[in-house]
């Protein structure tokens, strides 16, 4: 017989006989050298979406001890009471030029002496309410901290459910290479659904390093509203900027909590209204990637991204709005994992 060839061929021309049609060269090349190209394509996309993963395992790790580290400061609510109410008690325990008081701890059965720090500068009085201040906020930071400690949770019992399953799609290769690879694509497929795109490469794509990186696309978080809405959001300052000046088109609704920093946050209209459902969804994910994240509610403000302009010469993620509304919504840690494809329980939202 003759040996296989690969060639182009246009649409406009008929189909030689005995031809048959691959959807890309890489498609052709890999039928037409064999099992070896397929098997050399399914690992690497294993290895690409196992080193993705891993990467999001990691900062998923990073996350959960910074919400475990707000829930023990905030067992300290208690403490900075009772010192706010000892010096309430003495006011003639220290000058204002104090650094520091020392008066005896009437909540213990002892009364042993304790040194509670001040405010230099300040009265006992303004003291004893910066004490006040901090117990309530750290009060209001731990039911927040802990709904976010298991949204972490969760994400991280799924990343490695992923983990598992790749390396299982992978180890039933040696039967069927082509069905393995077509299983792993889904996979990767399905993890991008599940709000994970910005970790994981496109099926089929090296992840590469030097020259093609640096001309990556940027990765930004992507959600999706309960009326079905694209709800994109800045990871830095950099991102930020390439989210409000590039990737927003006319019409589409930009987002930013109020006189704080934050993540630049755009749903995609294309000039459409947004509907009430969205335009909450997104305000509490621009209220969840600030500092306000802790708080019990938050002010939003919103505009058209055709309102939103880079002043010339200005520091990454500094934008001006010619005109804004303002809306305030409650801060709600589950609702970024929520829209991103997460369930409480961990199983990945069927949408």
């Amino acid at each position: 017989g003759v040996d296989p060839a690969v060639v182009p061929w246009m649409p406009a021309a008929p189909l030689p006989p005995g031809a048959r049609l691959f959807e890309s060269p890489s498609e052709a090349v890999e039928a037409y050298l064999g099992e070896g190209v397929g098997k050399m394509r399914l690992s690497r996309l294993r290895d690409e979406l196992l080193g993705s993963l891993r990467r999001r395992r990691v900062r998923l790790e990073q996350r959960l001890e910074r919400f475990l580290e707000d829930q023990e400061r905030a067992r300290e609510a208690d403490l900075f009471e009772r010192w706010g109410h000892l010096l309430q008690a003495n006011p003639q325990a220290a000058g204002p030029y104090d650094s520091s008081a020392k008066l005896r701890d009437l909540f213990e059965p002892d009364a042993p002496e304790i040194e509670i720090p001040l405010r230099p500068g300040h009265t006992l009085a303004a003291s004893a309410a910066s004490l006040f201040n901090r117990a309530r906020r750290l009060r209001r930071t731990a039911p927040a901290a802990r709904l976010a400690e298991m949204g972490c949770r969760a994400e991280l019992e799924l990343v490695e459910q992923w983990s598992r399953d790749i390396l299982r799609i992978a180890d039933d290769a040696r039967a069927a290479p082509q069905d393995a690879l077509a299983d792993l694509r889904l996979a990767a497929a399905r993890i991008r659904d599940a709000g994970v795109s910005a970790e994981v490469p496109a099926a089929g794509k090296s992840g590469g390093r030097g020259r093609g990186r640096r001309q990556e696309r940027p990765r930004f978080r992507e959600f999706r509203s309960s009326d079905g809405l694209r709800i994109l959001a800045g990871r830095t300052d950099r991102e930020n900027d390439q989210l409000t000046t590039r990737a927003a088109r006319r019409g589409d609704l930009w987002l930013h909590v109020h006189d704080a920093p934050g993540a630049h946050v755009v749903v995609k209209l294309a000039g459409a209204e947004c509907p009430r459902a969205t335009l909450v969804e997104a305000a509490q994910i621009a209220a969840f990637y600030s500092p306000n994240r802790y708080s019990a509610k938050a002010t939003v403000a919103y505009t058209r991204s055709e309102n939103v302009k880079k002043p010339p010469g200005a520091r990454p993620g500094l934008v001006t709005l010619r005109s804004f509304q303002t809306l305030v919504v409650a801060c709600d840690a589950s609702v970024p994992a929520k829209l991103s494809g997460l369930r409480p329980n961990g199983a990945a939202d069927a949408t």
